[in-house]
């Protein structure tokens, strides 16, 4: 091996292993500080474990922060909506690019147009509409905008999974006696599980972090999420 070759190595070594650096730095920083045990000891000390390291701050953010209630509220409403994105969206994508119905386009046009509208915007009709369905303080009046929110971006997404497979495979499911809905669910969709767990992540993500919409839907001491929780212990 040339010493150019031996130079590049090592120099790709250092580039990676700062970017990680980087990326462990907030992690270490994060546990180290919640192993202190007062206010005192982070100024005094901020970047070295403590002397006498406690679990006392874990113990009273699950029990007087009641992050055990917000973090069962956020796989409720991160699961549940999920399930709803993955229902539909995977119909959606496989409908805007496999099959020949009319105003396909025109649908695909219009969840674009969703994209372009910030979230803000329909918070107001939201609240009202949900307010005379009785859906405010409710899990479901806070999946159904999840779901909804999140189908635009997941057709999308999974239409052009759908568009990269060949056709021949879809041709030979057919003769070998499968309907459309068989080619779909046998054929087609298992190959799309890589399209399928990113709409997954950027969906549960999504609405794990969530805060804005929970904030105004209802009752964020019973159905707020961990991120509630943790701005709610904070101010404790």
């Amino acid at each position: 091996m040339s010493n150019r070759e031996n130079f590049a190595r090592i120099a790709t070594y250092i580039v990676l292993l700062s970017f990680a650096f980087n990326v462990l730095l907030p992690f270490y920083f994060m546990i180290v500080t919640s192993l202190k045990r007062d206010n005192a000891a982070f100024y005094i000390n901020p970047f070295f474990p403590p002397a006498k390291p406690t679990i006392m701050n874990y113990v009273d953010a699950w029990t007087k922060g009641r992050l055990g209630r917000y973090f069962l509220n956020s796989v409720i409403l991160s699961v549940s909506s999920l399930i709803g994105v993955l229902l539909f969206s995977t119909t959606a994508g496989y409908a805007l690019a496999r099959t020949n119905i009319k105003g396909r386009n025109a649908v695909l046009l219009l969840f674009l147009a969703t994209l372009m509208v910030p979230g803000q915007i329909t918070i107001i009709p939201l609240f009202k509409l949900f307010s005379k369905l009785k859906l405010l303080n409710k899990y479901i009046g806070l999946i159904i905008p999840y779901t909804a929110g999140g189908i635009p971006f997941s057709s999308f997404i999974l239409r052009g999974f759908f568009l990269s497979l060949p056709s021949e495979l879809a041709d030979a499911g057919r003769i070998d006696g499968c309907t459309d809905m068989g080619v779909f669910f046998r054929v087609m969709l298992p190959l799309c599980l890589p399209g399928l767990a990113t709409v997954s992540l950027f969906n549960f993500i999504g609405v794990w972090g969530e805060f804005f919409l929970a904030s105004v839907s209802g009752d964020l001491r019973s159905y707020g999420q961990i991120t509630y929780g943790v701005f709610s212990f904070t101010e404790q």
